[in-house]
């Protein structure tokens, strides 16, 4: 995998074997209203000494963050396909809890390097499923987390909401003028009257 930041939401895969030593927890993920943590794994190829980190999905924790990682391995070799995040780099203080340095309350790329014993890519890869082949490809295991979404790539509500600025800004000038030229004949009428001679 090309170790680049650029790659922002791009689809990318990776091969390599877990680490499931290593793995932590990110905290306060919630899915269809029901509390969770996403499982991120350390993913490591022969070929580099640099992980890869795995978002491997959504699981459910009571409290949002206490996460049995023994129920949740997959294979411990495993080609990863899905879409690449930039790893943020400080300004937001600890990523990990207090008092367990499994658990992380964000993912900052500066104290996850101090957490690993070695490096680690800048970006981290979120996997998904592939679309099956076949009927007899393997349907997902017990112990897969839910994967997370695709981000929509769409202008999403943010061109809604531009037509609809755009049309309070043009019912606003039309109304402006409206009463501009109200006024105007209002004052050309007081302007009539006021000519006209007593008696006429």
């Amino acid at each position: 995998m090309r170790d680049s930041t650029t790659a922002q939401y791009r689809r990318a895969s990776a091969s390599g074997a877990y680490d499931y030593d290593h793995e932590i927890a990110l905290a306060s993920r919630t899915r269809q209203g029901s509390p969770g943590a996403n499982i991120i794994t350390p993913l490591r190829s022969t070929e580099t000494d640099t992980a890869v980190l795995v978002n491997r999905g959504w699981v459910y924790a009571a409290d949002a963050m206490t996460v049995d990682f023994a129920r949740w391995k997959e294979p411990d070799t495993s080609d990863v396909t899905g879409y690449l995040l930039e790893l943020t780099r400080g300004g937001r203080g600890a990523a990990f809890a207090s008092g367990n340095p499994r658990i992380a309350r964000h993912l900052d790329y500066d104290s996850l390097a101090k957490r690993f014993p070695y490096p680690i890519a800048p970006f981290m890869l979120v996997a998904q499923d592939r679309p099956a082949t076949s009927r007899a490809e393997p349907a997902p295991r017990d112990s897969t987390p839910a994967r997370l979404p695709a981000p929509l790539m769409d202008e999403g509500p943010h061109l809604g909401y531009a037509v609809q600025w755009f049309f309070f800004a043009l019912i606003g000038l039309l109304g402006a003028v409206v009463a501009v030229r109200a006024e105007r004949r209002g004052a050309f009428r007081r302007a009539i009257v006021r000519q006209k001679p007593p008696g006429a």
